[in-house]
């Protein structure tokens, strides 16, 4: 089996610019054919890298690497903020590389590869910018039960303003369609929500 890695970001519905997103990189390592092996993460342009974890990560301007002499699986991460008037989509690529064993191996980076700036609301798990009375509801029983896996990134002191915009889109169109019409807002921010408007 060869090695992996696979990306993910928080908060994964999209970036603010001036916002931090922590990207994570789990690895998969083969020890009967890596010994072993290096990690490395092309970031969008003019991005600021901080927070590498483990410490031994070293950003060069354009990638932040990772060297080990050894065929241990890791999460790695690191923090990655957008510049001021950052706009469009923002995407990444990375590779894992080997060798040992099985000789030289190199892997792309699997996972989530882009954000961008326009997104849907956490609500709308269809991601189709309409949100129904079953995704709504569904929302804000998470909201209820304190489920933290449905609000990555968004503390409990800001989730509520997540489900009520929820909730007044969809009762404001029997669709539920909305537009996102963008934010300079933390997304763990009350204000952060009003991005999101139901269509007139």
């Amino acid at each position: 089996m060869a090695s992996s890695c696979t990306r993910t970001f928080t908060p994964p519905y999209g970036y603010v610019a001036g916002q931090p997103v922590t990207v994570e990189l789990d690895t998969v390592l083969d020890g009967s054919l890596a010994s072993t092996h290096i990690v490395e993460e092309t970031y969008p342009a003019g991005w600021a890298i901080s927070f590498i974890t483990p410490g031994s990560g070293s950003d060069n301007g354009t990638s932040v690497r990772w060297f080990f002499l050894d065929a241990t699986d890791r999460t790695l991460s690191y923090v990655a903020t957008p510049p001021g008037p950052e706009s469009g989509p923002a995407v990444w690529d990375g590779t894992i590389e080997t060798d040992g064993p099985g000789g030289y191996q190199s892997e792309t980076t699997g996972g989530e590869t882009t954000l961008d700036d326009t997104w849907p609301h956490p609500a709308d798990t269809g991601e189709d910018m309409a949100m129904g009375s079953a995704e709504v509801l569904a929302y804000a029983n998470a909201f209820l039960n304190n489920n933290d896996a449905v609000f990555p990134g968004i503390s409990g002191g800001s989730r509520a303003a997540y489900v009520l915009r929820a909730s007044a889109i969809f009762l404001a169109r029997f669709d539920g369609a909305y537009e996102d019409l963008g934010t300079t807002e933390p997304i763990d921010s009350t204000a952060h929500p009003a991005r999101w408007q139901s269509i007139p």
